[in-house]
C-alpha cells in the first residue's frame, strides 16, 4: 500500500513538472502574424536572419503565420474572439482602430516610447493615439506624385516642373494622354486605383479629399466621438475631380490596372502612391524609366498634404506574452537591425527605396541622396490616416460609393449622402 502511494505521488510529481515545463516551454515561443511576404519565414526571406539572431540572443522563438493582407484583419479579428490570436502582428496602419476597438493592443511601455520618440523621423511622431505608441513601422509609406519626365518633354511640358495644383494636373494629364487611330486610349495622363479592397482605393486617393479640406473622420487621431467631413464643397470636388478627368478631359481611364504596373510599364505619365513603389521596381523591370517624385496637387483653395502610413507596423497584442513580445520590439529598434530592414527588404527584387522609421539613418551615406531629400521634405505635409476606432469600416463605406460615382452608376452629391448616412449610423453605436 505504502508503494502504492509513493509511486502515485511520483507521478504526479513528474506531471507537475511537465506541466510546468509545457508552460515554461509556451512562455518561450511567440506567434507572429503577418501579411508582409518579407516577414514569411517559409518563404525563406531575409528577415529570417533578424528571427535566428534574436532566438539565438533571447532563447524565445519566434512562429510565424502569413495570411494575405485582404485575409489577415478577418482573420486575426475571429481568431481572437476564439481565443487563438497571435501574440505579435504585422498590420496596416488602417486597420488600428478595428484592434484598438476591442482593446487587442498593448501601448509601449514608459521606457520603450521613449526610445521610440528618440528614433523617429519628428513627422513620423504624428503616429501615436492620445499620446501613446502601438505600432513599430517597419518602413512608413508617404504618398507622392511620381511623373514620366520623358513624356513631359514629348507632351511640351517642364520635365523638372510637376503639377502643384489641381488646375495644372488636370491640364497636364490632358496633353500627357495618348490615343490610337480609332480613338482609345493607350496613354492614361493619370492613372488611378477604382479596383480591389474599398480601404485600399481610398489610400490612393486620400491626398484629394485632405487637400480640399474634407476627410472621412475627423480628428484623424480621436478614437471615439470622430464625426464626418466629407458631404461638402471639399468632399464633392475631390470625387468629382477624377469623374471629369474620367468623362470631361478622357485623360485617366479604367482598364488599366494597378497604377503602379501601368506607370512602369509607361501605360501612365502619372500616378500616386507610395513613394517607394517606384524606386523598388523602376531598376529592374524599367530601367531607362526617367520619373520624379514630388507632392501630389491640390486646389488653390486647398491646402498640401499628403498621407503617411505605417506599412507594416508591428503591434503587440495585450495578452500573456506581450512582455516577451516587446522584448522583439527592442530588438528591431536595434540599430543594426534598423539598417538592415531598407538594405534587404524584397530582397528577391534587389529593390530599394522604402522609408526607414529612424532617423538616424537618414545620416548615413546611403541614405543622404535627392530620393530620401524628397521623402523628408514630402513627411513635413504627412498626415497619418485616422484611427477612429469604425475608421476601416468608414473607408470601405466611402470606397464603395466614390467608385459607384466614378462608374457612373450613381451621382457625386447622392455618393456622398449615402456615405454619410451609413457612416454617421456607424459612428452612433460607440
Amino acid at each position: 500500500m505504502r508503494i502504492k502511494k509513493i509511486s502515485t505521488g511520483i507521478i504526479i510529481s513528474i506531471l507537475m513538472v511537465l506541466l510546468v515545463c509545457n508552460v515554461v516551454l509556451a512562455q518561450g515561443v511567440l506567434n507572429l502574424w503577418c501579411q508582409d511576404r518579407n516577414l514569411d519565414r517559409s518563404q525563406h526571406r531575409g528577415f529570417n536572419w533578424v528571427y535566428r539572431e534574436f532566438e539565438k540572443a533571447t532563447g524565445i522563438k519566434i512562429k510565424v503565420a502569413h495570411a494575405p493582407i485582404e485575409d489577415l484583419l478577418k482573420k486575426t479579428l475571429a481568431a481572437f474572439a476564439a481565443g487563438t490570436g497571435p501574440d505579435i502582428m504585422d498590420i496596416d496602419r488602417a486597420w488600428l482602430g478595428a484592434y484598438l476597438k476591442n482593446d487587442l493592443l498593448a501601448p509601449f511601455p514608459p521606457d520603450l516610447q521613449e526610445k521610440w520618440e528618440s528614433m523617429a523621423v519628428p513627422a513620423f511622431k504624428k503616429f501615436e493615439v492620445k499620446g501613446k505608441v502601438y505600432e513599430l513601422p517597419i518602413w512608413v509609406d508617404v504618398y507622392a506624385l511620381n511623373w514620366n519626365k520623358d513624356m513631359f518633354k514629348e507632351a511640351g511640358l517642364d520635365p523638372n516642373s510637376p503639377p502643384q495644383t489641381w488646375e495644372e494636373f488636370r491640364a497636364y494629364a490632358k496633353k500627357l494622354t495618348k490615343y490610337d487611330e480609332n480613338g482609345k486610349i493607350v496613354r492614361v495622363g493619370y492613372a488611378i486605383r477604382y479596383m480591389g479592397n474599398p480601404t485600399g482605393v481610398v489610400q490612393k486617393h486620400l491626398w484629394a479629399l485632405w487637400s480640399a479640406k474634407a476627410s472621412i473622420i475627423t480628428p484623424y487621431d480621436t478614437l471615439t466621438g470622430g464625426r464626418t467631413n466629407f458631404n461638402n464643397k471639399g468632399g464633392y470636388a475631390a470625387i468629382d475631380l477624377i469623374k471629369k478627368m474620367l468623362y470631361e478631359d478622357k485623360s485617366t481611364a479604367f482598364g488599366f490596372g494597378d497604377p503602379r504596373d501601368a506607370f512602369v510599364e509607361k501605360k501612365a505619365a502619372m500616378q500616386i502612391s507610395e513613394c517607394a513603389a517606384i524606386p523598388s521596381r523602376a531598376f529592374k523591370e524599367a530601367p531607362d524609366l526617367n520619373y520624379g517624385m514630388a507632392l501630389p496637387p491640390h486646389p488653390k483653395w486647398g491646402i498640401r498634404v499628403t498621407n503617411i502610413n505605417g506599412c507594416p507596423s508591428i503591434v503587440v497584442v495585450d495578452g500573456p506574452k506581450k512582455d516577451i513580445a516587446f522584448k522583439f520590439i527592442r530588438y528591431l529598434m536595434r540599430p543594426e537591425i534598423q539598417m538592415f530592414i531598407p538594405l534587404t527588404w524584397d530582397v528577391d527584387q534587389l529593390g530599394f527605396g522604402i522609408v526607414p522609421f529612424a532617423r538616424f539613418l537618414y545620416k548615413h551615406p546611403w541614405f543622404q541622396n535627392m530620393y530620401y531629400d524628397a521623402v523628408l521634405k514630402m513627411a513635413e505635409y504627412g498626415r497619418p490616416q485616422p484611427v477612429e476606432i469604425n475608421y476601416t469600416e468608414a473607408s470601405d463605406i466611402f470606397g464603395k460609393y466614390m467608385v459607384q460615382a466614378w462608374f457612373n452608376k450613381i451621382s457625386v452629391k447622392e455618393a456622398l449622402a449615402k456615405a454619410e448616412k451609413e457612416i454617421n449610423a456607424l459612428l452612433a453605436e460607440e
